[in-house]
Order: C-alpha cells, then sequence, then structure tokens
C-alpha cells in the first residue's frame, strides 16, 4: 500500500490549479483573439479579401494561317487590340481620364456612365472594355503616355 504525503499532495494539487489555470489562459487569449479577427475586424479583412481574388485572363492563341492548295493566303491573321480600364486604378485622376478621353477620342460622358455603372455590377474591380477595336492611333497615343494613363490596359 502506498502512503501518500499531505505535503506532496499540496505541491501535486497547486501544480495542476496552476496548470488549469495556465490552460484556460491560453484558450481564453485564442478565443479573445479569434472574436477580434472575425467579429471586430471583419469589414478590414473582407476589403483585402476582395482585392486579393484570382482574376482569369485570357489569352488567345494566334491561328494560324488558311492557304489555298496552290499556296496562296486564304485568311490572314490581323491582331485586334482592346482598350480596357482598370476602375481600382483611376482614384480621383479626373484630369488624366479627360485628357486621356479626348487623345484616345473617347466619349468622357458615356465612359463615366459605364464607368459607374461597371463598379456597381463587379465590385471586384474587374476591367472595363472601353474601345473594343482600337485603331493605330488610339495604341501608339495609349503606348507613349503608358506613364501618364495607369488605369487604361491594352489587351490583344
Amino acid at each position: 500500500m502506498e502512503v501518500t504525503n499531505p505535503q506532496s499532495e499540496s505541491i501535486l494539487n497547486r501544480r495542476k490549479s496552476i496548470l488549469l489555470a495556465l490552460f484556460i489562459a491560453v484558450v481564453a487569449i485564442l478565443l479573445g483573439r479569434l472574436f477580434s479577427l472575425q467579429v471586430i475586424r471583419h469589414e478590414h479583412y473582407s476589403r483585402l479579401a476582395l482585392s486579393n481574388r484570382i482574376q482569369r485572363e485570357r489569352i488567345l492563341a494566334p491561328r494560324g494561317l488558311i492557304r489555298a492548295r496552290d499556296g496562296s493566303k486564304l485568311v490572314v491573321n490581323v491582331p485586334v487590340y482592346q482598350i480596357n480600364i482598370l476602375p481600382r486604378e483611376v482614384r480621383n485622376d479626373w484630369e488624366k481620364l479627360t485628357l486621356a478621353c479626348r487623345w484616345l477620342e473617347i466619349d468622357e460622358e458615356k465612359l463615366l456612365a459605364n464607368l459607374s455603372e461597371w463598379k456597381e455590377r463587379y465590385p471586384d474591380g474587374r476591367e472595363m472594355p472601353v474601345v473594343p477595336a482600337a485603331a493605330k492611333h488610339q495604341i501608339s497615343s495609349l503606348m507613349e503616355n503608358r506613364a501618364l494613363f495607369p488605369f487604361f490596359r491594352l489587351v490583344m
């Protein structure tokens, strides 16, 4: 038979209570942090999640030429460039947007109306097509001034 010492038993009970208090404190800290992240800071992390979305970008492969039996070309590929606007990049640069509309020969009022509709429809910030088939002078104006107009993107 084992004989228990009352002094060692009190030390053991004290250690158990310290360990239990430590465990409860750790669980309380974790629950407090979870509450803070999920309830208090929910809006902040929601906005971060929207900007961290993966967006698909469709890259079309160039098609081959179609030739006749004698080797003459029946169908020739011509690249067509599209000008898109990035709604998140506009950021109250209305003067630059006005200048870009003038240089690219785009109706500014129509663009602003379409842009506001696009932002309501797609709050994730996806690109909005502005010019589906850009002319050479529009492409060259955009390429020359791409540092001035970071909110436009040229897509093939």
